[in-house]
């Protein structure tokens, strides 16, 4: 006899709410994910802060945070929890805000890299990020001090502490120092 696992939406996974706090929906089953450390909040505010600084004085689109939920592909879903999420204003619906998980891909994501992440796990999301249609992902690594940018998967390029990043192509004329994120 064999038995097959009950593949789940991303809807069905937003109902759940609080019962699955720490989870990310991966072709219709939910995988589990640590809670990040202090130093890896630390860091998402500080990205996040300049990323929306930037955004705001311009009124480019939105920044979220917090791991929200966006929807990478359906049949089976697949649903991921970036750190920094950022969509423009030309994609985001002018009727109604964005409710549950977002169906709009954005445009940018940063990804803070916590001690327990594996190297295969973040490539595994940078790969489905960049799939989806996501411009720009940019990998933080606290313990390093440096930012991986992927415009595409082939081609990184590696930022370090002393140089400065820049948004293109999702945020165009957007530049950061790395020193920044680590203040």
């Amino acid at each position: 006899m064999t038995t097959t696992k009950k593949l789940i939406t991303a809807e069905e996974l937003f109902e759940l709410g609080d019962c699955y706090p720490n989870v990310e929906l991966i072709d219709g089953e939910l995988r589990e994910v640590t809670p990040p450390g202090w130093e890896h909040g630390t860091r998402t505010l500080e990205v996040a802060t300049v990323i929306r600084r930037f955004v705001r004085e311009r009124g480019l689109g939105q920044v979220a945070v917090g791991d929200p939920g966006i929807v990478l592909r359906r049949g089976p879903d697949v649903a991921r929890a970036p750190d920094v999420a950022f969509i423009s204003a030309e994609r985001l619906p002018a009727d109604r805000p964005i409710t549950g998980y977002s169906e709009i891909v954005p445009d940018f994501v940063v990804e803070v890299v916590s001690p327990g992440d594996r190297a295969g796990e973040i490539e595994q999301k940078v790969a489905q990020w960049l799939e989806a249609g996501v411009r720009l992902v940019w990998v933080v690594y606290p313990a390093t001090r440096h930012v991986v940018a992927y415009r595409e998967l082939a081609h990184p390029r590696v930022y370090t502490e002393t140089e400065t990043i820049d948004g293109e192509p999702a945020l165009p004329g957007f530049t950061c120092p790395v020193a920044e994120i680590f203040a």
